[in-house]
């Protein structure tokens, strides 16, 4: 593999993203806990709750993704560094809002030593005071994985003895891989997307998708186009596709101004029907650089087939790709 012929991130990173990832985070992140908190609190189903953790973390990684996005970040280790700390401020928060919950609504904490109930106004207002006292968080984290909060309901519909210790904590130590997880994998697309240094702005994805039979020996295929040779590929490409259950197919990225300095890029996909009839797709290449010599070729070239249908319009632009 010729690492030179692929499009390598610059590193760069603007003070406009820290600034969006600092807004977005102190927006996000406390709605997000509260929202999944008490969504879990109340539906006690553990089935429910899974799902609940994806949508919790798939709304991170969305947040983090704009942040990405609007603030020009193009260096992926940074984005996944910020967004792994968003996750874990997520939990810390999701915890502080857990407590209060917990010791007023099971454990009686509040009407027993203060002879009162906690309103949810209150409740918050108490996860604010335990925001600021990290120790006490742990401590309480470490009391409430000893008596536990919820059991698991046996055949006859009865809630079973509290789960506790290990495996509290493993289902603890679950819901957070989910959460941050699916945060990584919202985030990941843009800061390696191609980015134009030149104009200061993202490449913009091209409306056309071109199809071409999978080759014999795609290795071969790829090795050429990494040392810039399209000798045939042009030809091969606007053949068409005689086996549509077994095709590459090609989505390309362009300056979004005119330029005759920076190059396009092309993502290669495997597309094929596995022994079940299932379709699947395999990302083989991904921003492979094209000079603009050889888009033109490729792009202004004539097709050779009836049955060819040189583009259409691909529903993943520029502006929904997070």
């Amino acid at each position: 593999m010729n690492k030179e012929a692929y499009y390598k991130p610059s590193g760069k990173i603007s003070g406009l993203y820290i600034l969006l990832f600092l807004v977005f985070a102190a927006i996000g992140i406390p709605i997000l806990s509260v929202t999944y908190i008490y969504a879990v609190y109340y539906i006690p189903i553990i089935y429910i709750s899974i799902f609940i953790a994806v949508g919790c973390g798939g709304a991170l990684g969305y947040i983090m993704s704009l942040a990405a996005k609007l603030g020009k970040a193009r260096n992926p280790l940074l984005v996944t560094i910020f967004t792994v700390f968003a996750a874990v401020l997520m939990k810390y928060v999701q915890w502080c809002f857990y407590i209060p919950l917990v010791y007023n609504d099971l454990y009686e904490f509040y009407e027993y030593y203060f002879g009162y109930a906690l309103t949810i106004g209150e409740q918050l207002r108490e996860a604010v005071n335990y925001f600021r006292e990290p120790a006490v968080v742990w401590a309480c984290i470490v009391e409430v994985n000893e008596y536990g909060a919820w059991g698991i309901t046996n055949n006859g519909g009865d809630v079973g003895d509290a789960v506790t210790g290990v495996m509290l904590a493993i289902v603890w130590v679950i819901e957070f891989l989910i959460m941050a997880g699916l945060a990584l994998l919202g985030c990941r697309n843009w800061p390696k997307r191609p980015y134009s240094e030149d104009t200061n702005t993202w490449y913009r994805q091209m409306d056309t998708v071109y199809e071409m039979d999978y080759p014999a020996n795609f290795e071969n295929l790829k090795n050429s186009l990494e040392s810039g040779n399209i000798d045939g590929f042009v030809s091969n490409v606007l053949e068409g596709v005689s086996n549509p259950n077994n095709l590459l197919r090609l989505t390309f990225f362009q300056p979004s101004q005119p330029s005759h300095t920076e190059p396009y890029y092309m993502n290669i996909s495997h597309v094929f029907v596995d022994d079940k009839g299932k379709s699947i797709t395999k990302e083989l290449a991904s921003y492979l650089a094209m000079s603009t010599i050889n888009a033109n070729a490729l792009f202004n070239a004539e097709p050779v087939s009836e049955a060819y249908t040189p583009e259409y319009n691909n529903e993943n632009t520029d502006d929904s790709e997070d």
